[in-house]
């Protein structure tokens, strides 16, 4: 309640306490963005003629903060003069108050009220971390897109994954990893100011967008943010153990000058981040010679061997290959399925991984037809033909035995990378003649 009447604020915050409301007033507007942010009311009753800012003022400001478009706004008037009324409501006030108020009808109003903007506060905030739903942050990302093409200004968007968080479901429970997203949202508060967008974009996905924010800032922030987070530590029954994140930052106008593009290109650099060791901070680099490609990568290895896997990384990328690596298989699922595993065009898969092995991954992507446009050459150092046969109807093209000939098999993906209308008959017909042979 903003009112620069102490004795009404007094006798108005004793009934509303007596009724069970906690009542934060204030006598100017010095601090009003201030205790909005921080004490996030149900109502605000503001008086109409303040010395420091009009009522009129207050209600076209809030209206345009998509974080605050729904909170009811109550002007307290000394009588009911028409015109004043109409400007406000035409601001966007919801409803009056006139001195002294009859505090009877006045509950039974503020009870509807306060419902109403609960009902709407539940659909806009996440309930885990209060921090904006995804549908409250694009609103207020797109506001502040135009804010900063209007000032001629520059905007950062991060995209923000807990890095490898199933596993701490899994093993310390999900209400430790309730937990584990809870500290993350206060880290986030307690970092970054309370006109940046703040999200819980969904899951264990995080997005924050920075007004004025450059890119070396925000990679500063960032930094600052992992050493923190990273130093804190959990424990639960199963023992003590502590978390990261990966990040991948873009920036307006020069990452992109839309929602849309903005966000492809801080998830390419959040996955650039994973690909290198996850707890890490990448900026998207838009320029020539840039570090971050939005392109499909030709191939992802998916093998716990790093012996082995250093040696195919190596040879592929002698030959100009740009290739991905996971060392476990659920963790390989979980990205792909977020859409964070790059698109390969080829999937080099071994079926003897930790996690998940590769005729179960296999499995799960043929299931939800996200191998459409991959082509999937699988091998192992023991398959037997029915496991063979089965890769086949998922969709592999071939089987590679362990050992190998490593020239053999890098010669056998650039095959693949350069037939990209391939129907796949002739790795097919391969395999089931090697199953067969088995």
């Amino acid at each position: 309640v903003v009112d620069n009447d102490s004795k009404f604020l007094a006798s108005f915050q004793a009934v509303l306490t007596e009724a069970g409301y906690q009542v934060l007033t204030e006598e100017t507007t010095a601090n009003l963005w201030l205790r909005l942010e921080a004490f996030r009311p149900d109502v605000l009753f503001f008086q109409v003629d303040l010395p420091e800012i009009s009522g009129e003022e207050i209600c076209r400001v809030i209206r345009s903060d998509p974080r605050r478009s729904e909170l009811p706004l109550v002007f307290i008037t000394d009588n009911k003069r028409s015109e004043t009324a109409r400007l406000l409501y035409e601001a966007g006030a919801d409803d009056q108050l006139v001195k002294p108020p009859n505090y009877e009808f006045l509950l039974r109003r503020l009870k509807n009220q306060r419902r109403r903007h609960s009902q709407h506060r539940e659909e806009r905030l996440d309930a885990l971390t209060n921090l904006d739903t995804r549908k409250l942050a694009t609103q207020s990302l797109e506001r502040l897109i135009s804010l900063a093409r209007r000032q001629k200004t520059s905007l950062s968007l991060a995209i923000i994954d807990l890095d490898h968080f199933k596993s701490v479901n899994d093993v310390h429970g999900h209400a430790m990893g309730d937990k584990v997203l809870g500290a993350f949202a206060q880290h986030l508060k307690k970092t970054f100011r309370h006109e940046d967008v703040l999200s819980r974009w969904g899951g264990e996905e995080f997005l924050v967008g920075q007004l004025a924010c450059d890119g070396p800032q925000a990679v500063e922030k960032f930094e600052k943010l992992l050493k923190e987070f990273s130093g804190q530590t959990f424990t639960s029954s199963e023992g003590s153990f502590q978390t990261t994140f990966s990040t991948g930052i873009c920036v307006f106008p020069s990452s992109g000058t839309d929602l849309n593009s903005l966000y492809r290109k801080a998830d390419v650099a959040l996955y650039q981040a994973k690909q290198n060791g996850r707890a890490q901070v990448v900026l998207s680099d838009p320029g020539p010679g840039g570090v971050v490609s939005d392109q499909r990568s030709d191939l992802l290895l998916v093998e716990d061997d790093i012996a082995l896997s250093n040696l195919v990384l190596a040879a592929c990328r002698a030959r100009g290959i740009t290739v991905g690596h996971y060392n476990d298989g659920l963790y390989a699922l979980e990205d792909w399925i977020e859409g964070k595993a790059g698109r390969p065009r080829v999937l080099l898969l071994d079926n003897d991984l930790p996690g998940l092995n590769g005729l179960a991954l296999l499995r799960r992507l043929a299931q939800d037809d996200l191998l459409s446009d991959t082509k999937v050459l699988i091998f192992s150092g023991r398959m037997d033909s029915s496991e063979i046969l089965e890769s086949i109807e998922l969709g592999a093209l071939d089987f590679i035995q362990k050992p190998f000939r490593l020239n053999s098999l890098v010669e056998r993906i650039e095959r693949l990378l350069n037939t990209p209308n391939f129907s796949g008959s002739e790795g097919s017909e391969t395999m089931d003649r090697r199953a067969r042979e088995q």
